[in-house]
């Protein structure tokens, strides 16, 4: 895993970038995944609410980590790109938490990684 340090190094000494570039660039990027990967649902009629396309998630996961790689994360303190290699965000999904507590006392909530076909309760908040 990255150490905090290592982020803090990155975020002193990635590539500048103009925060509203660095916006614009979201879109750009974005539309292009989602052409890429077919993420578009169908627009009209109760389809549209309803995924049936069980291919669609991993689509949508690989999407996501091309986006990571392609993108980065934009610090705005020091206006700059942070960059990760596949390899970091590997490992990083394979670390990350099956369940988180959002909150605390009576306003705490749990969040649990739901399993594919899972009978587990929907979180909505």
């Amino acid at each position: 895993m990255i150490s905090l340090l290592e982020l803090a190094e990155r975020a002193r000494s990635g590539p500048k970038m103009d925060e509203k570039e660095w916006n614009m660039s979201l879109f750009k990027k974005m539309q292009g995944l989602a052409e890429e990967y077919s993420l578009r649902l169908p627009g009209e009629g109760a389809e549209s609410f309803l995924n049936l396309d069980d291919d669609l998630a991993d689509r949508a996961f690989h999407a996501a980590v091309d986006f990571l790689l392609d993108r980065g994360v934009y610090c705005l303190t020091s206006g700059r790109v942070i960059r990760f290699t596949e390899d970091e965000v590997g490992a990083a999904i394979k670390e990350a938490p099956s369940e988180i507590i959002v909150g605390e006392g009576r306003d705490a909530r749990r969040f649990k990684q739901r399993k594919v076909e899972g009978r587990e309760p929907v979180n909505i908040v």
